[in-house]
């Protein structure tokens, strides 16, 4: 199957955005999750707004899956949405992310088949693989289904126990965009994932909603790993708490140091 993974682009004017615009991590890790069995492509529109029609008229998608954070990109998530139904009906277009998973009743929209509830790497894998074989996808837990009528939801899916269990992301996928990544005027910087929620539940935060109250770490192995993996001479750890755990943080450093990773962290 042809998958084409969609970062929209946030048409704000002043914002978070503006300050750091950091590559699709976790579309990469989706990515990296299909890749062994499927065709893979990332469109990242923040950086390239006008590609959109294109892509979907060189790559023909089987299925579109399109990354929606925070509930001020809904809007422009279903924007991309309706775009890639009039170009291409037959797409089974899926939706993922913070707000999708907590609120998938804003997502109950014709131009959506699916909203990937939590973490999206074995959900949409299995999703995928389920239309490839012509099989039921209400057999495919950690998903909500838009039927014309109402949702169904196919049953909650557990956290992923192993995080080094993950694939690595699939970068090579958004190099082309590299050097337009950046934190502030710092650049081009990558992202890179240790970990998985916070012990805190603060009330203002949907980390700890999305990640069912769990944190779960990478071990300092694997994050090494995927920093050597990284071309970019600057790393942002997307991690919700870094330092939750100090000697953990402290053993990565060591390695960090050991191998030689001359980076800006």
């Amino acid at each position: 199957m042809r998958v084409l993974l969609i970062q929209p682009d946030q048409k704000r004017s002043l914002g978070l955005y503006q300050i750091a615009r950091i590559e699709p991590l976790g579309l990469e890790m989706v990515a990296g999750a299909l890749k062994e069995r499927h065709e893979v492509d990332i469109v990242d529109l923040r950086m390239a707004p006008k590609t959109l029609e294109a892509s979907l008229a060189d790559f023909k998608p089987d299925l579109v899956g399109i990354s929606s954070s925070f509930t001020v990109d809904i809007y422009e998530t279903l924007r991309v949405a309706e775009t890639v139904r009039a170009a291409n009906p037959r797409a089974f277009v899926f939706v993922g992310g913070h707000h999708p998973s907590l609120y998938p009743s804003d997502f109950k929209h014709p131009a959506v088949d699916a909203i990937v509830v939590g973490e999206g790497e074995i959900t949409t894998r299995e999703l995928v693989d389920c239309l490839a074989e012509d099989m039921d996808v209400t057999n495919v837990p950690g998903l909500v289904l838009n039927w014309p009528d109402e949702q169904q939801a196919t049953g909650p899916r557990g956290l992923i126990s192993d995080l080094d269990d993950l694939p690595h992301p699939e970068r090579s996928l958004t190099r082309s965009y590299g050097q337009a990544y950046r934190v502030g005027l710092s650049g081009p910087v990558a992202a890179v994932e240790t970990a998985r929620g916070c012990p805190f539940n603060c009330n203002f935060c949907s980390v700890w909603r999305f990640y069912q109250g769990r944190i779960r770490f990478k071990t300092a192995e694997r994050v090494v790993q995927e920093l050597e993996d990284v071309e970019e001479p600057a790393v942002l750890f997307t991690d919700d708490n870094f330092l939750v755990t100090v000697p953990r943080a402290l053993e990565i450093a060591r390695l960090i140091e050991e191998r030689g990773i001359g980076k800006h962290y």
